[in-house]
């Protein structure tokens, strides 16, 4: 089996769980207030700007496409301030990311959310409740979104890792995952 194959396998079941979160399925559904938006936006943010961080500091030795600055450009066009922003809380319970195959588990989950993104734009744009210039995040970056993913997927099945390194990936994908979702669930952010 691949490694996107066991990646897709193995985090199916948490992938549905983190739809099931309510401001996500309103999100994906366009009927996300701009209070929730701005809510969701920061926590995105608290959560994807450290994990971005900690993937830039490892050589993944597969392709990737950035993306917590269109996070931050959305909160500006939200209204926060730089201060604001900087006082956004960070998730301080991101999988520990120290190996290749742990950063590309991360990953996976990132760069899929962006085939997820593509199509809550499209339900935002719909509804039109979010101004486009406050949801960049979800704006492909590309303009063939499918081509990109069929390129990242044939990437990590490229990728020579050991059975045990195909272990941290997977387990770090899962991680990843759960800790997202507890962290948009947590009532206190």
């Amino acid at each position: 089996m691949s490694l996107y194959q066991t990646l897709n396998e193995k985090t199916s079941a948490l992938h549905d769980t983190i739809e099931t979160v309510p401001v996500l399925t309103e999100l994906s559904k366009g009927t996300i207030c701009l209070e929730q938006y701005k809510q969701l936006t920061s926590l995105f943010y608290g959560f994807w700007q450290p994990a971005e961080r900690m993937l830039k500091s490892i050589d993944l030795s597969i392709p990737w496409v950035s993306r917590a600055h269109h996070l931050h450009h959305d909160l500006i066009k939200l209204g926060y301030s730089e201060d604001d922003i900087c006082g956004i809380s960070q998730c301080m319970l991101l999988p520990d990311i120290t190996t290749a195959a742990q950063g590309v588990g991360m990953l996976y989950v990132y760069q899929g959310s962006q085939m997820g993104g593509a199509l809550i734009n499209k339900a935002l744009s719909n509804a039109n409740v979010i101004p486009e210039e406050c949801r960049t995040f979800y704006i492909p970056h590309t303009s063939n979104l499918a081509q990109y993913w069929n390129e990242f997927t044939h990437a990590l099945n490229l990728a020579s890792f050991s059975e045990t390194e195909i272990t941290q990936a997977v387990s770090s994908a899962r991680e990843t995952f759960l800790t997202l979702t507890c962290w948009l669930m947590l009532p206190t952010n």
